[in-house]
């Protein structure tokens, strides 16, 4: 096996976590590390000077894969890391970036990792369940108009990666599990897509769509900006409503289709 080759990037005033990230990439995680997540990627709460952080361990990638994340491709942990960086410079929140380490034999990827502040705030999971689940939802629509009228496209856009601070207004949502992101998105199709993971069913995906169209409505009447997507300037609520829903449709369907294929290959 060749010699490893490490890379630490640590984000500007965090510059006294390389000693930790140097460390996690070279030997692991330390003692005391909190496993919080344990699937396909794992996740642990350490605490460096006082403070708690998350530190996000990437599944080892493939033989394929581990060479396109060196060469025509950028890690999960790297693209994680920019991606913060960028919405925290559009003030959109998600747990502040610390650093992101790579771990690497030749042209190959090996590990990868990602730290960033821990934020103490639950999922908008079941959000229909909260005492306050209107004045949430109407704040969480507002702000899904922010994040389309800045062009963010979030690929993963699901209510576990999405936290919510605060029982009653003023609402602040960070937005997590970054490394399927894009920015200045200007496609209706792929925005409004973002609807189609939110719920497992159809009517709280139609309620959180009637709330965006109001809130659209606001945006247009308030804050409206030329450069943000055109569709933004025009849509209805009823509109919204029916691409919300389509994209439910359409996600939910895959996963059906998918469990069938699966159900099928376990009988051959």
């Amino acid at each position: 096996m060749q010699k490893a080759r490490y890379i630490i990037v640590t984000a500007p005033g965090f510059e006294s976590m390389r000693g930790l990230a140097a460390e996690i990439a070279r030997r692991g995680m330390p003692g005391g590390a909190q496993v919080i997540y344990d699937e396909r990627n794992r996740l642990f709460r350490v605490r460096h000077g006082g403070e708690p952080y998350i530190v996000k361990a990437f599944r080892r990638p493939n033989a394929v894969n581990s060479l396109a994340y060196t060469t025509v491709r950028q890690s999960k942990a790297r693209r994680s890391f920019y991606n913060a960086l960028r919405l925290c410079a559009l003030g959109i929140d998600t747990p502040r970036p610390a650093a992101y380490m790579e771990v690497r034999s030749g042209l190959r990827l090996r590990e990868s990792y990602y730290i960033c502040r821990d934020v103490a705030s639950p999922q908008i999971r079941h959000w229909e369940r909260r005492p306050d689940s209107a004045q949430m939802l109407d704040a969480f629509a507002a702000d899904i108009v922010r994040l389309h009228a800045m062009g963010v496209w979030h690929k993963d856009f699901s209510p576990g990666n999405i936290l919510v601070e605060g029982t009653c207004p003023p609402y602040r949502f960070y937005y997590i599990d970054l490394n399927r992101m894009c920015f200045s998105v200007s496609s209706r199709k792929k925005l409004m897509g973002m609807f189609g993971r939110m719920h497992d069913l159809e009517e709280p995906v139609r309620g959180l769509a009637r709330c965006y169209g109001r809130a659209l409505a606001r945006w247009r009447l308030e804050d409206a900006d030329a450069s943000a997507p055109q569709f933004m300037h025009t849509l209805t609520e009823a509109e919204a409503e029916r691409d919300a829903v389509g994209a439910y449709r359409r996600f939910w369907g895959r996963m059906a289709r998918k469990r069938r294929l699966k159900r099928l290959l376990r009988r051959c």
